[in-house]
């Protein structure tokens, strides 16, 4: 196959899977709260539970990405 193709097939789906997070992130789960809302609380907690232990995330927007399709993959 064309390599141009391969890559092609591959940005196509992982711009698919990105918006099934989007879509799962924005998805009331209960009274207005979604879960962005229940994720948000998550990392905070973690962030200041690190902090209190003088730890640093290096990669605030890596760790961020990695804990949502964490917890995206779990909850499906």
């Amino acid at each position: 196959m064309n390599n141009n193709l391969v890559n092609n097939l591959k940005i196509l789906h992982e711009k698919q899977e990105d918006e099934k997070l989007n879509n799962w992130l924005n998805k009331t789960v209960d009274d207005n709260i979604t879960n962005k809302d229940i994720f948000y609380d998550i990392y905070i907690k973690i962030e200041t539970m690190l902090a209190t232990k003088n730890h640093v995330i290096n990669n605030k927007k890596q760790f961020k990405n990695e804990l949502a399709s964490y917890i995206y993959l779990e909850s499906t």
